[in-house]
Order: structure tokens, then sequence, then C-alpha cells
């Protein structure tokens, strides 16, 4: 168990430019750029959020054309800046409406705009209230929609934190246990694949020699199939380690003869239900001589011990 306290922090990395734009739109989304040193000993930038920050705050611009699908749907959409409202027609009048300011200053850049005023009906924007608005047919909806993206009207948009080229976050993720050693969090979760497991398992009638769960939260479950014992853990952090952490594929290949045994630590990789079976399949074949050989077996599973 940790020994100190541990305070969790985000980092948005990836597109810089962006995410210092994306993190100044509000209050409780303002960081400030920092240099920090990853695990692997590398030093990158990245942009340090307030202690109230919450991933979900975050949010990043698209073209207003992102919103097509929508709107068609019926919702009404508004720019960042709130001066372009594109919304669905009722009553009487057909088709969508297109809104913008009616001062000059406000909303004349799009109301002036000869490209938007040629595919709106009738040509023109007509006064409705305090806004100019132009009648858009269906068919023209996605023509109004690319011609605003070009002229730099955007959306909102929850920003992608995981998986994703432009915005992610990181969590600090190294501690400090008993006896010197670190522990690594990770941004995996295989709860999932172990509950998985455990039910084909006992669909299929394999008998579990042992399942637990330990005071970390760390899950266990063990089980032979033909002679082959497995042992399996599952875990949002690593094992306990000294120095620095080497990055390992999570699967462990015990062999004399034939394989006689497999660790998996899920913690160390994102294999699925699916993938654990594909590695049963392959230890069968290898130990039944079924075109596999033992090199090519550990180069694409794991270590041998």
């Amino acid at each position: 168990m940790p020994t100190q306290t541990r305070k969790k922090a985000y980092i948005v990395t990836g597109n810089l430019l962006q995410a210092l734009v994306d993190t100044k739109k509000s209050e409780n989304v303002k960081g400030y750029l920092v240099s920090y040193s990853t695990i692997e000993g590398d030093t990158k930038q990245g942009i340090l959020m307030s202690d109230n920050f919450k991933p979900e705050n975050l949010t990043t611009s698209a073209p207003i054309s992102s919103r097509l699908i929508q709107i068609q749907q019926g919702e009404t959409v508004i720019s960042e800046d709130k001066r372009v409202i594109v919304e669905k027609n009722t009553g009487w009048r057909s088709g969508y409406a297109l809104k913008v300011p009616k001062s000059k200053k406000q909303g004349g850049e799009f109301f002036e705009d000869n490209k938007l005023r040629s595919i709106a009906d009738n040509k023109e924007f007509t006064t409705r209230g305090n806004y100019m608005v132009a009648d858009i047919s269906s068919d023209n909806l996605s023509k109004v929609l690319d011609r605003l993206s070009k002229m730099g009207v955007t959306v909102s948009k929850k920003a992608k934190l995981e998986n994703s080229e432009d915005v992610r976050f990181r969590e600090n993720d190294i501690v400090k246990i008993s006896g010197g050693r670190n522990i690594k969090f990770t941004r995996k979760n295989p709860t999932n694949t172990f509950n998985a497991l455990v039910k084909y398992l006992e669909s299929e009638d394999i008998k579990i020699n042992d399942i637990s769960k330990a005071k970390t939260g760390s899950k266990y479950v063990s089980f032979e199939i033909n002679g082959v014992s497995y042992d399996v853990r599952a875990a949002n952090h690593t094992k306990g380690y000294y120095g620095k952490h080497e990055n390992s594929t999570g699967v462990t290949v015990y062999w004399k003869d034939n394989i006689n045994g497999i660790d998996i630590d899920l913690s160390e990789n994102e294999m699925g239900i699916d993938d654990i079976k594909q590695l049963i399949s392959d230890v069968e074949k290898f130990n039944s001589n079924e075109n596999i050989s033992y090199n090519s077996f550990i180069e694409k599973k794991g270590k041998s011990v």
C-alpha cells in the first residue's frame, strides 16, 4: 500500500497549440504550460490542469459543418461565439433558418456575404426580431454549413481525451510503496476482461484452482488446461518493482520440453477475452506440434522463463 499521499493530476499533451486554446475557454479548464518527465526519462511539454479540473469539462472546437446530422434531426446549433444559429423551421415554413445578429458589426459579414445569399431561399436575409434570417432549403443545408465553416464558424464539442492524436490526458502515475519499490498506475481497466474470463471458464467447465482479490484491488485467477497452468492478474497498476519500470507484453511463458505454464498480467497489456482464448489455443497447438515453432510463439506472445 502507498506510504505517502498520492495526488491525481492531469496534463494535456498532443497538439499544444489547440490545447492552449481549449484550456483558455473557461475558468474550470485553465492550466499552465509545464515541462514534465515521463517514466522513460524523457522530458516533454504539456499543460498542467488546476486541481478542480474535470476531464468532462474540456471542450475543443469543430467546424459547424460537423453538426449537419444533428440539425437535420431537429437540434438547434449555436456557434461558439453565439453569433450564428442554425435550426429547423417550424410552422408553415419548411427547411431551415440561418440566424445572425441584426447589427452590421456583429452579423454583417454573414448577411452581406454574396455566397451565403446566393444559397439562401429568395437570395436574401430578412429581418425577424433581433436577427437577420435566411431560409435554407433541405437541399442547400450542407452547402450553407460548408460556407460558414470556411468563414471560420465553429461549434464546441467534448474533447476526446483518450486514443486521440490531438488532445489526451494522462495521470501522474508513479507511487512509492514499502521496501523502496514503485508501482505504476495505468490507464487500463481490465475488470471486464477478467470477469469475461471467469465466465468463460465456468461455461466450459474448466476447473478454477483459485480466485482471489488482494487488498490493493488486484484480482487473481488460476486454472489448468491439459497440463498447462495459467495464472492471470487483473489490476489498474503494475506489480511492485525497483528502479525503472520495464515495458512488458504482460505474458510470461514457462517452458520445459513443452509449455507448462503461462502468466498473464492484464495491467501490462490490453488483452481481451478473445486474445486470451487465442493464446490458450496457440499453447495447445504448440504442445501438439501443430506447425508452430517455439521461437515464433515466444516472439509473438511474450518472454520465456
